[in-house]
């Protein structure tokens, strides 16, 4: 004797459970990714921040109207990868604004001190153009000038263009004995004002030779340039 069993099951209960899973599921999903995406966002703007506030204040160094050439960028303090960017950027920056400081420095000394000759030698090439034809006797007198006034703009020049090149790049300085370049640079003043020396036998000092004999040439034309024809200039050292 054979029994057959037929068992019926509601799944309703489980479809609806397995609905409700899904639906669960997507739900966490999608704000997980809300969630996920925002998160991101804002550690992305918290990681940018300083990178950001770095490039505006780059921008705003360069859009200033007048730089004085002391500025410096605004460093964040984190993270510290940012910040040493920062300190380098500050350093790179800081050695082009020495550049730049002492361009216009040297520019500004080559100006004032080429102003006088050149005004000597225009005073008196209008003095010849004027009265030589009828006053002749003063043509040796402003030519004298003349020439004097441009001997002193060549070894000007001349000066200028060696501290030009003397500033890019370390002085080599070494034991010197300073009464020697005293001596050189006083024989080069042998005609007009009376330039006169008062040295020891020797003076050994730490220096760069060739910077010392320009610093006392600046000294010496500044002496003679600033005093009388009468007065005599003494130079000395101890």
């Amino acid at each position: 004797m054979t029994v057959h069993y037929t068992v019926w099951q509601s799944l309703d209960r489980v479809v609806r459970m397995f609905v409700i899973i899904i639906e669960l599921v997507i739900i966490i999903l999608i704000l997980s990714l809300v969630i996920g995406v925002w998160i991101i966002s804002q550690l992305s703007k918290r990681l940018n921040q300083p990178l950001t506030a770095l490039t505006d204040s780059t921008q705003d160094l360069i859009q200033k109207p007048k730089q004085s050439y002391h500025e410096t960028l605004t460093v964040p303090t984190n993270p510290e990868e940012v910040q040493e960017l920062g300190d380098v950027f500050n350093t790179l920056l800081g050695s082009l604004n020495d550049t730049i400081l002492k361009n216009q420095q040297f520019i500004s000394d080559a100006s004032h001190e080429l102003r006088t000759p050149i005004a000597v030698i225009l005073g008196h090439t209008e003095l010849l153009e004027k009265h030589a034809a009828d006053h002749p006797e003063i043509i040796q007198e402003s030519v004298g000038y003349i020439d004097d006034e441009a001997h002193q703009m060549q070894e000007l020049v001349t000066s200028l263009l060696a501290l030009s090149r003397s500033t890019k790049a370390e002085a080599e300085l070494t034991t010197v004995d300073v009464v020697p370049i005293i001596r050189t640079v006083v024989a080069q003043y042998q005609q007009g004002q009376q330039v006169v020396m008062q040295l020891p036998e020797k003076l050994l000092i730490h220096a760069n030779a060739g910077q010392v004999q320009q610093i006392l040439t600046a000294l010496i034309d500044n002496a003679r340039k600033y005093s009388s024809v009468e007065t005599q200039v003494t130079v000395s050292a101890k």
